[in-house]
Formats: structure tokens, sequence, C-alpha cells
């Protein structure tokens, strides 16, 4: 799976790539190249999400109750139903109206 926005409606699609940083706050970026500036993690699929995140199922927790409008959990039944989740829910990052795609979007819950 690749993470993708499309531009326009007839326009062509472009890769998206996210970071992941040790406080599990998630930003989105256009470029590859801006993304490992930051020196987080940086994944553009579910699998390599899934690969940063390993069997760490408080983690997991930690990263799906810092993103905003979701249903907060104690625990999840499975790291793969998380991931899933956690996937789903960030592909809207990104694509706020008037956004540009030279700055990241972050996308975690104030606590």
């Amino acid at each position: 799976m690749i993470a993708a926005v499309t531009t326009a409606p007839g326009d062509y699609t472009k890769m998206k790539y996210f970071t992941i940083d040790a406080g599990n706050r998630i930003a989105t970026y256009a470029s590859r190249k801006a993304a490992r500036e930051t020196g987080a993690d940086v994944f553009a699929t579910e699998g390599q999400l899934a690969d940063l995140i390993g069997a760490d199922t408080k983690r997991l927790v930690r990263i799906w109750n810092g993103l905003p409008g979701v249903k907060l959990v104690t625990k999840f039944a499975a790291q793969k139903v998380a991931t899933q989740r956690i996937w789903k829910t960030i592909q809207g990052l990104g694509e706020l109206a008037g956004a540009s795609a030279l700055e990241p979007r972050v996308m975690c819950r104030s606590r």
C-alpha cells in the first residue's frame, strides 16, 4: 500500500511521506527529503509504520489516543488492527484546505 494524495480531479497522484517522532507526533511531507531532514522516523506505507512501532502495543495506544477526533482506547485486541486504524486515520493528514505542500502537517491531540 502506498500513501498518496490526489492533487486535483484528473491530476496525477503524488507520494505522501509521514514522520513519527519520540513524542508519537505524526506529520506529513510532500518529499522524502523534507521528512528525513526532521530527524524523525519516516514511513510511507502501513507496513513501514508497523515496522517502526514493532510490538510495542502501549505505544500504539499512545499514538491512537493522540490523534484528533478518535475515541480514546485503553488497549487494542491486536497490533495489526491498531496499525490499520492509525494508517486509515492519518490518510487525510496534509489535505487541509489551502495547505502548502512545503509545510509539514502535524496530527496530534494537545495534552
